[in-house]
């Protein structure tokens, strides 16, 4: 890991784990093998996955299953994904329009969202809004390239745990709202706060 710059941490502490930052070479290294192990955890065969064969707006997308609701048994719409896990070969983004994840009425729901190349939220729509029980420590984002996360409408969010053991992470303008965890394995963790402020909050769980 790299490089962190900037952001407030709402829970009053912030950990940095990079080099210039952490002089123990030794606890480095294995937090760097820990973010690509559980990338590659994450990355994993599941049944039942739900494969987009090119590149997908998930604000877009429809996972033909009907998982979401109150009580879990009503159909997803466009744009909204109940408990499971996704998987691109190529690129997933967050752009036209909200992307809502919806619990289906289980706290302990998960979502696993396998990106091959880059993942990125960015305007006109790009934002994040969480439904029925989904919580943001249940959601990955495996993702070899990276992400950004910028460019998006004034108060928009952003929820889960990005592993990214190459690619770096760049999390950027009017974001205000950042609730998980920004990993990357080998390249750098860059943080812009818009001028009205982003908070940084750890997911829950454990």
């Amino acid at each position: 890991m790299d490089k962190f710059t900037g952001a407030n941490d709402a829970d009053g502490a912030t950990a940095i784990y990079a080099t210039g930052f952490n002089s123990n070479a030794a606890f480095l290294i294995a937090a760097q093998a820990a973010v690509t192990n559980a990338y590659t955890l994450a990355s994993a065969a599941h049944a039942g996955t739900i494969t987009f064969l090119r590149g997908v707006d998930l604000s877009q997308a429809s996972s033909g299953v009907s998982n979401c609701g109150p009580a879990g048994n009503a159909a997803c719409g466009v744009g909204t994904l109940g408990a499971g896990v996704y998987n691109s070969a190529s690129t997933m983004s967050i752009t036209a329009g909200p992307l809502t994840l919806d619990g289906g009425g289980n706290a302990q729901s998960v979502f696993i969202f396998q990106i091959g190349s880059a993942l990125t939220m960015a305007a006109p729509g790009g934002n994040m809004i969480l439904v029925n029980g989904a919580n943001a420590c249940n959601i990955y984002w495996a993702d070899l390239s990276g992400a950004t996360l910028g460019g998006v409408p004034t108060g928009a969010s952003f929820y889960g745990n990005i592993l990214a053991p190459t690619g770096a992470i760049a999390i950027s303008t009017a974001i205000t709202t950042f609730k998980g965890r920004a990993l990357a394995g080998s390249a750098g963790v860059t943080i812009s706060a818009p001028t009205t402020g982003l908070t940084i909050t750890g997911p829950g769980g454990n």
